[in-house]
């Protein structure tokens, strides 16, 4: 059984062209205990930031993720924001190597990119 007190959230941004953008090197975020998602083994660009203690995201506040992108040859990209619960292990360590998915819910947004956009939830 997995502790709440090691329970993960992430906001993933998955980009389907890899063409279309790279990690350029920055993020930020304050989200508790915030990390940036390791793309190792991805199939797709897969732009993520996560809190590593989402037992400390509290309901009617306002958090915020950001990533800088370089741009791609390519012109466009279709993009999906998901949300993904995971755990970590051992509970003790806070790494993006400790960090594992239990539940991905299907996209919350959907669009073509470019465009500058902003949600709330």
């Amino acid at each position: 059984m997995i502790s709440v007190a090691s329970s993960t959230y992430e906001h993933e941004t998955q980009v389907y062209n890899k063409n279309f953008a790279d990690y350029n090197g920055y993020w930020s975020s304050n989200l508790p205990r915030a990390y940036y998602d390791t793309p190792f083994c991805d199939s797709i660009d897969n732009f993520t930031i996560g809190s590593a203690q989402a037992s400390s995201i509290r309901v009617n506040s306002q958090y915020y993720t950001y990533m800088a992108l370089r741009a791609g040859s390519a012109s466009n990209a279709t993009v999906r924001t998901k949300g993904q619960k995971g755990h970590r292990w051992p509970s003790w360590c806070y790494s993006t190597w400790c960090i594992f998915a239990d539940a991905t819910t299907s996209s919350m947004a959907t669009f073509t990119a470019p465009g500058g956009m902003s949600w709330w939830y």
